[in-house]
């Protein structure tokens, strides 16, 4: 099981909130709302998601596991690397494309 399957979002954002060593009412200022509301968001009574992602944000959790845990993602996501080398340029790519033959150096 997933470590974002067994904790529900608001576990994430209390854990990301006690390892800053914030109290509730400090994150409460950064988000502009009161203790009670940061009480209710890790506790899972309250789903504003708006409120949640910007909490996730402040304490450092990751948007993908917070979706997850949220249950809006299925499965990871996916990592794309992009190679922006035009395969002409690339002189690896050139050498094993089209043989070159090299004259005998005297």
């Amino acid at each position: 099981m997933e470590f974002a399957e067994r904790r529900h979002a608001g576990s994430l954002i209390r854990g990301g909130r006690e390892a800053r060593g914030w109290r509730q009412s400090d994150l409460g200022v950064r988000l502009a709302c009161s203790q009670s509301t940061v009480s209710r968001l890790e506790q899972g009574r309250s789903l504003d998601l708006h409120l949640l992602k910007q909490a996730a944000d402040l304490v450092g959790v990751p948007l993908p596991l917070l979706s997850t845990s949220l249950g809006l993602s299925s499965s990871p996501a996916p990592t794309v690397v992009v190679d922006s080398t035009p395969a002409e340029e690339d002189p690896c790519a050139a050498a094993s494309s089209s043989p070159q033959r090299r004259s005998p150096s005297h």
